[in-house]
């Protein structure tokens, strides 16, 4: 009997701690990076080719980041997981979580051109980016499953978590300007990060 008990405190506590720890991270996902992101300036190793072929792949981040803020709204940006309906057009259609993939290029890109380590550092950064979002994404479904029940089960049934599957694609209204506007913050902060490594490379 005890035992018994003791399994359902363990099992419901964990749940408990992953709800918690899910909805702290994405309250607090655009600060978290930034301790990461100023230990790559500190270690940063110049190489040329790795430090431009970075930018592409931030510059890529950028861009799947700006599509998906095409067909999505302004609660995206908010602080707290809230959806006003589901989003399951244009680049939602084959991803379920195409901004997680932007942010995931792009910090993978600023790695790539720190040229510290690589063979270490790229591994290390996707295994904490990983575990980093499932904790996210486990929040976030839990909520939209919640809120819209069998749709979006069904949503999540046929349409891969973070890498597209472009057959599905359904077409969607697609708001360029307000994607821009949605966007500025995170343009002048990687444009900010990427001049410090350019000072820091060709200056100091």
């Amino acid at each position: 009997m005890w035992a018994l008990w003791f399994i359902f405190f363990t099992k419901n506590n964990k749940k408990l701690i992953g709800s918690t720890m899910g909805k702290f991270l994405f309250k607090y996902r655009s600060f978290l990076p930034v301790p990461y992101f100023l230990f790559l300036l500190k270690v940063i190793a110049f190489n040329r080719l790795n430090f431009f072929l970075g930018f592409g792949v931030v510059f890529s981040g950028l861009l799947i980041r700006y599509f998906s803020q095409g067909f999505a709204a302004d609660w995206m940006r908010g602080s707290e997981v809230e959806a006003d309906y589901m989003l399951d057009e244009g680049v939602y259609s084959i991803t379920r979580h195409p901004l997680y993939l932007g942010n995931f290029c792009v910090g993978f890109g600023f790695t790539l051109a720190s040229n510290f380590f690589l063979i270490y550092l790229l591994p290390f950064y996707s295994l904490i980016f990983f575990i980093y979002y499932y904790l996210i994404i486990k929040e976030e479904e839990s909520y939209l499953e919640k809120k819209f029940g069998e749709r979006f089960i069904q949503y999540r049934k046929s349409t891969p978590a973070f890498f597209p599957n472009f057959r599905k694609w359904k077409t969607g209204q697609f708001l360029g300007r307000n994607a821009l506007r949605m966007e500025r913050s995170t343009y002048l902060t990687v444009a900010f990060i990427y001049l410090l490594f350019f000072i820091k490379v060709f200056v100091f």
